[in-house]
């Protein structure tokens, strides 16, 4: 504690003592009148040191004002959602009501399509975290939303991306396992998920998929991810469902603006 602090405590504490003396001591008011005088004096001369000592700084010029270094804040932009990658062929399975990849032996397992989407970094910008619902519109025979499609490890239809991370989107599923079907017609379909909190237990029903084994070749789709509160689309890609009788497995590619 500096000297000025000490002396100011000094004074208080003998304001008290004065205050006390004057009824403590009735007859020796002498007493309380001198510490009162001394307290008033002690006071005084902390009031003295604080308004020197604030005296003494310089105040700032105008040319340390213009180069004094900004304090950096954190501006959290929208979110930079983006494509990082599509997969084809991978192995997934629903347990407990949830997509997996790599399923156990014993449950059913299904070829699958999946979206990887992040929330990128930009070099000058901190993109905000994304709370997203993902959708599906259909161009053919006439536009068709599919919604809302369902995550990779995700109970809900709702994720959240911080920046820098990434979620998994299960766009589609086929059952390559039923060799009862010729290999051009693979049963393909959309996938939803209508949970939209951890409380829903709507199991996923057949109603939840939607075909896709009408789509022709080179069907365009837009993929939409939208804000799960407002329902604002934050972000939205071209897609094109590539696909023919040759090829069993369908090649949804980007198409780039």
């Amino acid at each position: 504690m500096s000297t000025d602090r000490r002396i100011g405590v000094a004074g208080l504490i003998v304001a008290f003592f004065a205050i006390a003396a004057f009824y403590l001591m009735p007859d020796q008011k002498w007493i309380g009148g001198l510490s009162l005088i001394i307290s008033v004096a002690l006071l005084f001369s902390w009031a003295w040191l604080e308004f020197r000592e604030i005296g003494s700084k310089p105040a700032p010029s105008l040319s340390d004002a213009l180069h004094a270094p900004e304090k950096e804040a954190t501006v959290l932009h929208r979110p930079n959602l983006q494509i990082a990658g599509i997969r084809h062929a991978e192995v997934v399975g629903l347990v407990d009501q949830i997509w997996i990849s790599c399923p156990q032996q014993n449950i059913q397992k299904m070829m699958s399509i999946l979206v990887d989407i992040s929330n990128a970094p930009r070099e000058t910008e901190t993109p905000r975290a994304a709370n997203i619902k993902a959708s599906l519109v259909l161009q053919h025979p006439k536009e068709q939303i599919v919604s809302p499609l369902s995550w990779l490890n995700e109970y809900t239809n709702t994720v959240t991306i911080g920046p820098g991370d990434r979620k998994t989107l299960v766009l589609a599923v086929g059952d390559l396992y039923n060799h009862n079907l010729p290999l051009t017609q693979f049963n393909w379909n959309f996938v939803m998920n209508q949970r939209n909190s951890a409380s829903d237990k709507q199991e996923i029903s057949p109603g939840d998929y939607h075909w896709a084994g009408k789509l022709p070749p080179n069907c365009p789709l837009v993929l939409q991810l939208a804000n799960s509160k407002t329902g604002k689309i934050i972000s939205s890609f071209n897609l094109v469902w590539n696909w023919n009788e040759n090829a069993p497995i369908p090649q949804p590619t980007v198409v780039k603006a």
